[in-house]
């Protein structure tokens, strides 16, 4: 089990954008399909900082929920991920700080970055890098930080089907090796078949979070 919902609210500027009650996410990972407005990427936020409620402008969550006892530690990285003004390198440098009590984190990393081709970048400011590298460097930088469960909103959009092939094999290493979660939000309809772990890759729709069949793919997916 991901995590036990017994509610989860979203409002925004006081106006319910869905409430959910009585929903168990099972297994190590899920991807959560819907379409687009209904709330998958703000569901994605109220996972984010755990079981505390939030507010953020006119955006309130407010929530009941349970973790598996394994997840400690959280990374969330959203469809837009931030840019900052300052180089990969020091993006990085300051993800390995954060993490100082992960054994090997540094290891990984270059690692993955050698996976990504991301060595080439390292002193490219994040505000000079395409959309397609600004992703690969946060997802090398949550793939190889102390993060238990990753929350992943359309991970695959900015990226080409290489770079898809890759990320599929690190979050599969991910789970399998280091015992970690994913949920993830995403229209990508080949996204659990491209992992070569279909079986245990659980799809739900949103907000009814009702188990997705194969023959459902081509209405739920692709809107």
């Amino acid at each position: 089990m991901i995590c036990s919902i017994r509610r989860l609210r979203a409002e925004v500027g006081g106006r319910a954008l869905f409430d959910i009650s009585a929903v168990e996410i099972t297994g190590r990972c899920c991807s959560i399909y819907g379409p687009s407005g209904v709330g998958k990427s703000t569901f994605l936020k109220g996972l984010a900082n755990g079981e505390a409620e939030s507010t953020s402008g006119e955006l309130t969550i407010r929530k009941l929920l349970r973790f598996n006892s394994g997840i400690r530690n959280i990374r969330y990285i959203p469809q837009h991920p931030p840019r900052f003004d300052f180089t990969v390198k020091k993006f990085f440098d300051r993800m390995l700080i954060a993490n100082q009590d992960c054994a090997g984190c540094a290891d990984t990393l270059d690692k993955i970055c050698t996976d990504f081709d991301l060595h080439p970048i390292l002193n490219a400011r994040m505000t000079d890098v395409s959309g397609g590298q600004l992703h690969r460097v946060h997802l090398a930088a949550a793939l190889s930080s102390n993060a238990d469960l990753l929350l992943l909103d359309e991970p695959t959009a900015a990226l080409d089907r290489n770079n898809v092939v890759i990320l599929m094999r690190l979050l599969r290493e991910f789970i399998d090796e280091r015992s970690g979660y994913v949920i993830c939000c995403t229209h990508d309809a080949s996204f659990r078949s491209q992992g070569n772990f279909y079986e245990r890759w659980h799809a739900l729709d949103f907000p009814t979070f009702n188990p997705v069949q194969d023959d459902e793919s081509d209405k739920i997916y692709a809107t």
